[in-house]
């Protein structure tokens, strides 16, 4: 059967074999993480920000004062890139950033009235779009996933937290 350029044939896709990647952690994770940005994608139009600097705002209204090396290494976001994001969040005024009187080198952020405003308002779209990109698992496996992906980047459980 030939489909029409576009149309997808569900049934046949299901029935392709990819060997040795439909066992791999690694791809399946690739494909998770693909289905999970397309949920979260329309967030970009919602709010005119990206989602790393939606994510980077909610983290530092979350961590007022927080060191601005030590959000980019929680976010896994490389230096550079890091204070690129945070230039573009400081102009947009949602936020300010304090240089430390006693080290230069040290750059804390913290989020302006706005700033606050705007990553409630992110926060709450996310977790609702999370939810909906995860609509196929039970509260159970949800979090079981969760635990493990935590595992997966090396932070550690909640409960290890406190």
């Amino acid at each position: 059967m030939t489909l029409a350029k576009g149309e997808s044939d569900f049934a046949a896709e299901a029935e392709l074999n990819l060997g040795e990647f439909e066992a791999s952690a690694s791809f399946m994770l690739r494909l998770a993480e693909l289905a999970s940005y397309q949920a979260v994608s329309s967030l970009q139009t919602e709010v005119e920000l990206s989602l790393p600097e939606q994510t980077v705002l909610v983290a530092i209204m979350m961590n007022p004062d927080a060191r601005q090396g030590s959000i980019a290494d929680r976010l896994h976001i490389r230096w550079p890139n890091m204070t690129k994001l945070v230039a573009r969040l400081e102009k947009k005024k949602l936020i300010t950033r304090r240089v430390s009187a006693e080290d230069r080198r040290v750059v804390t952020l913290t989020a302006t009235n706005e700033g606050v405003e705007v990553a409630r308002g992110v926060r709450e779209r996310l977790i609702a779009y999370d939810k909906r990109a995860l609509s196929m698992l039970d509260e159970s496996e949800r979090a079981q996933l969760v635990a493990l992906l935590r595992k997966v980047v090396g932070w550690p459980s909640p409960a290890a937290k406190s």
